[in-house]
C-alpha cells in the first residue's frame, strides 16, 4: 500500500473505492448507451459495415497507443486530474458527434473517446487497486466488476427507451460522463501516489507476471465476442430472436459472479484461482453445445460460463494489486487494459470465422482453447513455481 493509502482511515479509504466505482460504472453505461446508437445511426445513413466497424475499432486501437503515456502523464499532473480531463473530453466528443455527421470528424472523435475511456480506466482501476487492502482486494473487485457490468447492461435499456431517431442517447451519455467528475472531485484527498517504479514496458510486464496479464488478454476476446456474437449464435441454432438476445442478458448477468469470485480469490492463491476459471470455463465451454437443445439449459451453462470468464478480469486485477504498487502498479494496469483492446481487436474476427467454418457451434469451440490454452499456461508456471 502506498504511504497516502497507509495513512488513511478503512472508512476514508472505502469512500474512495465506492467514489472510483461509481464514476468508472457510469462511464460503462454511457458506453453501452452511446456506441450501439451511433452504429445504428450510420447503418440507417447508409454506411458500410466495413466503416462500422472500422468506427467502431478505432477505440481499441486508441487505448493501445495512449495507455503507456497515462500513468506519466498522471505522474505528473495528478490522477484526478488525468480523469477530471479525460471526463471533459470523453463529454464534448458525445455532444460533437451528431453535429458533424463526416467520417473524418467521427473517427477523429471516436480515436479521442477511445483515449479518455481508456485514461479513465486505467486510472480508476489503479486507485481502487491501490486503496483496497489486500485481504480484501478480491472482493473489492468483485464488487467493482459487478458495478460496471450493471452500467453496461443499463446503457442498452435507455437506448431502448430513447430510441435512435434523434440524439438524445449523445445528450445522456455527454451529461452522464459530466455527472461522473462529481464522485472524484469530491474526493479532496486521497489520490494514489505514483512515485518510484522500475520504469517496466508492457513487454516487462508479459515476461513478469504473465498469469495476470494474459488473463486481461484474454477477457477482451471472450466479453466482445460473447456480446456481439451470442445473439448469432442463437439464431443459427434455431433460437427466435427473443431467445437468441436473452443469451446476451444471461451473459451479463452472469458477471454478477465476480463478487464471489473476488472472495475466494481473498482466501486461496490467485493463480489457482485462475487456474480453475480456466479449467472449468473450458470444460463448460466444451459442453454448452450439448446443452443447447433446450433454450434454459443454455441460459443457465452461459450464466455461469460468463461468470467463470470475468474471473479472469476480477482476478487478474488482484493478482496485479497484490504484487506491484505505485507507479509500477499504474503501469501494470495499464498493460491489462493495452492487452484487453488487443483482446477486443482480434478476438471477435477469430471467433466469427470460427463460426462460420465450424458451424453452428464454432463459437464455444474457438473459445474452449482459450480457456484451455490459459489453463495450461497457469499450471506450468505453477509447476515451475513462479509468480503471477
Amino acid at each position: 500500500m502506498t504511504d497516502a493509502m497507509t495513512e488513511m482511515s478503512p472508512r476514508y479509504r472505502l469512500r474512495i473505492i465506492a467514489a472510483a466505482t461509481m464514476t468508472v460504472a457510469l462511464v460503462g453505461f454511457s458506453i453501452t448507451l452511446v456506441f450501439p446508437y451511433l452504429a445504428l445511426k450510420l447503418a440507417d445513413q447508409g454506411y458500410s459495415r466495413l466503416y462500422i466497424g472500422i468506427a467502431t475499432g478505432i477505440g481499441g486501437i486508441a487505448n493501445i497507443l495512449v495507455a503507456p503515456l497515462v500513468p506519466a502523464l498522471a505522474k505528473r499532473v495528478g490522477v484526478q486530474t488525468v480523469i477530471v480531463g479525460a471526463l471533459l473530453i470523453a463529454s464534448l466528443c458525445m455532444m460533437l458527434f451528431d453535429p458533424f455527421p463526416y467520417p473524418a470528424v467521427d473517427l477523429t472523435l471516436r480515436f479521442l473517446t477511445g483515449a479518455a475511456i481508456g485514461s479513465l480506466f486505467i486510472m480508476g482501476e489503479f486507485w481502487i487497486n491501490a486503496a483496497a487492502p489486500d485481504q480484501h482486494r478480491g472482493l473489492i473487485l468483485g464488487i467493482y466488476g459487478s458495478f460496471l457490468a450493471l452500467g453496461f447492461a443499463a446503457g442498452p435499456t435507455i437506448l431502448d427507451l430513447v430510441g435512435t431517431s434523434n440524439p438524445t442517447a449523445l445528450h445522456i451519455g455527454a451529461g452522464v460522463f459530466i455527472a461522473a467528475l462529481l464522485p472524484v472531485v469530491l474526493m479532496t484527498k486521497g489520490a494514489p501516489d505514483l512515485e518510484g517504479g522500475t520504469g517496466a514496458n508492457v513487454m516487462s510486464f508479459l515476461v513478469s507476471a504473465p498469469i495476470a496479464t494474459i488473463a486481461g488478454l484474454l477477457f477482451g476476446m471472450i466479453e466482445p465476442s460473447g456480446l456481439n456474437l451470442l445473439p448469432v449464435y442463437g439464431l443459427g441454432i434455431g433460437l427466435p430472436l427473443s431467445e437468441a438476445t436473452a443469451l446476451v442478458s444471461a451473459m451479463a448477468l452472469g458477471n454478477m459472479l465476480q463478487i464471489p469470485l473476488g472472495i475466494l480469490a481473498d482466501r486461496i492463491d490467485r493463480r489457482v484461482m485462475l487456474l480453475i476459471c480456466g479449467l472449468m470455463g473450458g470444460i463448460l465451454t466444451l459442453c454448452l453445445p450439448a446443452l443447447s437443445a433446450s433454450p434454459w439449459a443454455l441460459l443457465i451453462g452461459i450464466f455461469f460460463w460468463s461468470g467463470l470468464a470475468s474471473g479472469f478480469y476480477t482476478v487478474g486485477l488482484t493478482l496485479l494489486g497484490a504484487r506491484f504498487r505505485g507507479a509500477d502498479l499504474a503501469h501494470a494496469n495499464a498493460t491489462f487494459v493495452i492487452l484487453y483492446s488487443v483482446g477486443l481487436l482480434i478476438g471477435p474476427p477469430i471467433v466469427g470465422a470460427a463460426m462460420d467454418f465450424l458451424p453452428p457451434h464454432g463459437f464455444f469451440w474457438s473459445l474452449s482453447l482459450i480457456f484451455i490454452g490459459y489453463a495450461a499456461l497457469v499450471s506450468a508456471r505453477l509447476a515451475m513455481g513462479r509468480s503471477g
